[in-house]
């Protein structure tokens, strides 16, 4: 583990204080837990945005050759 330093406001201090009390857990063990959290719900979303737009040019023909041709055109000598 590597050890830093957050700076809370008050609000959020009393916050972890009192869970930290309440849960038996320590500030460091809730901050860890609150983060792990966030991550997963974060991966989650990402599957979720991927799976809402896997095969949505399923019925399209794209041929990325000739779409960078294109873009280039400018640049062909």
């Amino acid at each position: 583990m590597i050890r830093t330093s957050v700076y809370l406001d008050t609000e959020c201090y009393q916050y972890l204080q009192g869970q930290s009390h309440q849960l038996g857990k320590t500030m460091s063990e809730l901050v860890r837990e609150i983060i792990h959290v966030t991550m997963k719900q974060d991966v989650r979303q990402i599957l979720d945005a991927t799976n809402r737009i896997y095969g949505l040019w399923e019925d399209r023909q794209f041929d990325v050759d000739e779409y960078i041709h294109h873009l280039r055109q400018d640049r062909i000598v």
